[in-house]
């Protein structure tokens, strides 16, 4: 019986890329106790689709600038996690599909991390109705689906390009506590969203376009209680 495993491999001295461990999925992915799973600078190849395949009690997921072999490998994984709770993924320059779901009914944190590529996603689907913490860091143009609103998000951090800076904003009006660091663009409409349970507001934004931001969230935050104001200096 395998309550808990974490795999960490790493080396100051040497890229992560050149530390893989391989990770096949003959007997790993059929784990019937596993309930924390960490993999950081592995490569992550031959997942099977979930036929005959399921992780019944993994809870939480962590996945630390991994390599994926096979267009479906990080797909198949998620789709044998059906009670997660906690998922992380942290991709590393050009080692991500370009199509990518998160879709877990019981999901209470997520964080994503994607560095700049080049290129961009088609799209991320995401659907955790009762997600309770969002962190999403994003330096790519992507496409945001946000298939509901999450009324338990209680705390989100998000630091994404202007082009999607307004479809991951409409899906978390119910937030409590929100950071938001992103550049608005002089003609950007980012307005028409109350967000009446917001109490804490921190906002790192560039000088020329700080106050509109300001301003609208100023307008639509009756309960807001709190507010911290940086300027990213972006010249």
């Amino acid at each position: 019986m395998i309550p808990k495993l974490a795999l960490k491999i790493s080396n100051s001295g040497l890229k992560p890329r050149f530390l893989a461990v391989f990770v096949t999925w003959n007997g790993f992915f059929t784990c019937e106790s596993l309930v924390v799973l960490k993999l950081r600078y592995t490569t992550l190849m031959d997942v099977p689709s979930t036929g005959g395949c399921c992780l019944p009690s993994l809870k939480t997921l962590q996945l630390e600038s991994l390599t994926y072999v096979g267009v479906d490998s990080l797909q198949n994984l998620l789709s044998m996690c059906h009670i997660l709770e906690d998922l992380e993924v942290r991709f590393i320059e050009d080692e991500y599909p370009q199509m990518f779901a998160v879709i877990f009914p019981l999901l209470r944190r997520l964080t994503l991390s994607l560095p700049d590529c080049e290129w961009d996603f088609d799209e991320y689907e995401i659907d955790t109705p009762f997600l309770e913490y969002l962190k999403l860091e994003d330096w790519n143009e992507s496409l945001w689906l946000f298939k509901k609103n999450m009324p338990s998000l209680s705390e989100a951090y998000v630091h994404v390009e202007s082009y999607a800076l307004k479809s991951v904003v409409r899906s978390i009006t119910s937030v409590k506590r929100l950071t938001v660091c992103s550049e608005v663009e002089e003609d950007q409409d980012v307005y028409g969203f109350v967000f009446d349970q917001l109490e804490h507001l921190e906002l790192c934004v560039c000088k020329d376009d700080s106050l509109n931001l300001l301003a609208q969230f100023l307008k639509d935050s009756s309960n807001l209680r709190a507010l911290d104001i940086s300027i990213l200096d972006v010249s």
